[in-house]
C-alpha cells in the first residue's frame, strides 16, 4: 500500500511540474483545461424522439444524472451524451405503452488514477415529456442525481426512483405510491400529492417534506436528518439510527412512531391520534397550543421530564384525556409545551 501510494503522489507530482513548464512555455490555459477533461470523447448531443403516448418511463443508467421536464409539445424527447469507449446504450420501445432505455458503462483498468473529469452536463440525460400525457417514473443510477422539479403541479402515475451515489429531489407532483431511495446522498420532497404509501429511505442523508399530502409516511435513514413541514398524512413510521427528527405545522389522523438512535425528536404543532416517540441518546421536545385531549406516559433513565416548565422527575403520567403522548427516552430529556 505504501509502494502503490508513494506511485501515485510521484505521478501527481511530474503531472504538476509538466503544467507549470507547460504555462510557462506559452501553453494556452484553455488547451490546458483540455488535458484534464474527457468532454471531447463524448462526442456531439444525440437527441432521441418517440411520438406514440406511453404510460411508463423506465430508466437504468449506470453513471448519469437524470432530469425531466414537462414541454408543451406532442413527443417524447431524450437528449445525452455517449462516450466514444465505454458507453453501451439500450432503447427499448417493445412493449406497447413503456420506453425504457438502459446504460451501462464499461469500467477500464486504471481508470481511478486518471486525471480527467466530465462535465455534470455531459454526464446528464434530460427527457422532455408532453405536460398532457400521464406517465408513471421508474427511475435509477449508480452514481447521480434525479431530478424531477416544476413550478406547477403534474399528473403522474407511480414514482419509483433509486440512486446509490445521489441526490433526489421532487417539486410538483400528484400520483399514486411513492417509492424513494438513496444509498448516499439527500432526499427531497416539495408538493407532492400522492394517493398512496409514500416510502422514503436513505442509508446516509438527510430526508426533507414540505407540503406533502399522503396516506401512510415510512421514512428511515441509517445516518442523517429528517426534516418535516406541512404533512397531511394517515400513519407516521419514521427511524433514525443517527440524527434527529423534526417536524412542524402537520396533520395525521392516526398514530405515530417516531425513534432516533442518536439524535433529538422536536414536534411543533404536529396533531395526531396517538404519539410513540423514543430516543435513546437525545432529547424529546413537544410542542402544541391545545394539548386538553392529551395524556402522557413518560419515561427517561437519566434525565429530566418538564411539562410546562414544571419539573416531574423521571417518570410521569397522566390519566384524562384520549389521545396518548408517550415519550420513552434512555440518555436525554423531555420536554412538553403548550
Amino acid at each position: 500500500m505504501k509502494v502503490i501510494s508513494r506511485i501515485l503522489g510521484v505521478m501527481i507530482l511530474i503531472g504538476l511540474i509538466m503544467s507549470v513548464v507547460a504555462f510557462f512555455m506559452g501553453l494556452d490555459p484553455l488547451d490546458l483545461k483540455g488535458f484534464f477533461t474527457d468532454e471531447e470523447a463524448y462526442g456531439e448531443m444525440i437527441t432521441l424522439t418517440h411520438d406514440d403516448e406511453i404510460s411508463e418511463l423506465i430508466l437504468d443508467l449506470s453513471t448519469r444524472h437524470i432530469v425531466i421536464h414537462y414541454v408543451e409539445e406532442n413527443e417524447l424527447t431524450m437528449t445525452y451524451y455517449e462516450h466514444e469507449e465505454k458507453d453501451t446504450w439500450t432503447i427499448d420501445e417493445s412493449v406497447p405503452g413503456t420506453y425504457k432505455v438502459t446504460h451501462r458503462e464499461k469500467i477500464r483498468w486504471l481508470n481511478f488514477i486518471s486525471f480527467k473529469f466530465t462535465p455534470k452536463e455531459i454526464v446528464t440525460v434530460h427527457v422532455y415529456i408532453p405536460e398532457t400525457w400521464v406517465v408513471g417514473y421508474d427511475l435509477s443510477t449508480n452514481t447521480g442525481s434525479i431530478r424531477m422539479m416544476f413550478d406547477e403541479t403534474y399528473d403522474v402515475l407511480n414514482l419509483d426512483l433509486h440512486t446509490n451515489t445521489g441526490d433526489i429531489y421532487v417539486d410538483g407532483v400528484s400520483g399514486g405510491i411513492g417509492e424513494f431511495v438513496t444509498d448516499t446522498g439527500d432526499i427531497t420532497l416539495k408538493n407532492v400529492v400522492l394517493s398512496s404509501t409514500l416510502f422514503v429511505d436513505s442509508d446516509t442523508g438527510d430526508l426533507r417534506l414540505e407540503d406533502v399530502d399522503t396516506t401512510d409516511l415510512d421514512l428511515s435513514t441509517d445516518t442523517g436528518n429528517v426534516i418535516m413541514t406541512g404533512i397531511n398524512g394517515n400513519v407516521c413510521d419514521i427511524d433514525v439510527d443517527t440524527g434527529s427528527i423534526s417536524i412542524t405545522n402537520s396533520l395525521f389522523t392516526s398514530s405515530m412512531k417516531l425513534h432516533t438512535d442518536t439524535g433529538n425528536v422536536n414536534l411543533t404543532e404536529v396533531v395526531g391520534t396517538a404519539y410513540d416517540l423514543s430516543s435513546s441518546t437525545g432529547d424529546v421536545i413537544f410542542t402544541l397550543a391545545d394539548s386538553s385531549n392529551l395524556y402522557y406516559d413518560f419515561k427517561t433513565d437519566t434525565g429530566n421530564i418538564k411539562v410546562d416548565g414544571a419539573s416531574q422527575g423521571t417518570r410521569h403520567s397522566t390519566t384524562q384525556g384520549t389521545i396518548l403522548l408517550k415519550v420513552n427516552v434512555d440518555t436525554g430529556n423531555i420536554r412538553i409545551n403548550s
